[in-house]
């Protein structure tokens, strides 16, 4: 599937001349993208309006790979079912007319949404290389966890948390009692609570609550190895 994806590598992007031609600008500036979108935790298609994919992001090719919901055929985005394929094709349409689209692709192993939307230029109007009746969309997956593995051992590094505070870390995004901690952890109900009130200590944050929400409002940060995520 990656050899049909337009791939830019670093050192391809800084040996482009900036003072190039606008197609080389372009070029440049679509690589330098392609670089900004790896280190997203969504996973993020980009296509024409004609329906051909353009590139996809490590999460989203993750997805792509492994997901009953969507795939690639020849060169287009779709989905396991005419029906489906039909409402990608339909919000992509919509997407190029300058609106912004939601859709549920559902399977028997969960469900898969997708958003689309216009990508605009400097100028406010639809971004697109060569052919300009074919402007680029962008497609964004939702995610299945919160926030990645990696993301939560940097939090813990920086508010200094012992091993074993940070390993509660993906239990309290993902909303795990007390008791369900303990019996992840092999420890007792009273161990847990002491980490918890270390960890809310540590992070200034008042209840679980509170911790939560910094924890889901986290920026994310893609390990070197891949996207790890907390399931």
């Amino acid at each position: 599937m990656d050899d049909q994806l337009v791939s830019f590598q670093p050192d391809e992007i800084a040996s482009q001349s900036w003072a190039a031609t606008p197609q080389d600008a372009d070029a440049v500036t679509f690589g330098v993208l392609a670089n900004v979108l790896d280190e997203i935790d969504y996973g993020v298609i980009v296509i024409q309006s004609s329906g051909d994919v353009l590139l996809a992001n490590h999460p989203a090719r993750a997805v792509l790979e492994t997901s009953a919901c969507i795939k690639i055929r020849n060169d287009k985005l779709s989905a396991h079912t005419a029906k489906n394929t039909l409402a990608i094709e339909r919000a992509t349409l919509d997407a190029k007319n300058g609106l912004r689209r939601l859709i549920e692709i559902p399977s028997s192993k969960g469900s898969l949404h997708l958003s689309f939307a216009p990508l605009l230029g400097s100028h406010g109007r639809p971004y697109a290389l060569g052919d300009p009746t074919t402007p680029f969309v962008i497609v964004l997956i939702g995610k299945h966890a919160a926030c990645n593995l990696t993301t939560l051992m940097e939090f813990g590094a920086v508010h200094r948390l012992s091993r074993a505070e940070q390993r509660l870390l993906p239990a309290i995004i993902q909303g795990a009692g007390i008791k369900e901690m303990a019996r992840q952890q092999k420890v007792s109900v009273c161990t847990v609570r002491t980490h918890l009130k270390n960890i809310r200590d540590k992070t200034g944050a008042i209840s679980l609550r509170t911790l939560m929400l910094q924890l889901t409002t986290l920026p994310p940060l893609r390990s070197l190895y891949g996207n790890a995520s907390t399931h």
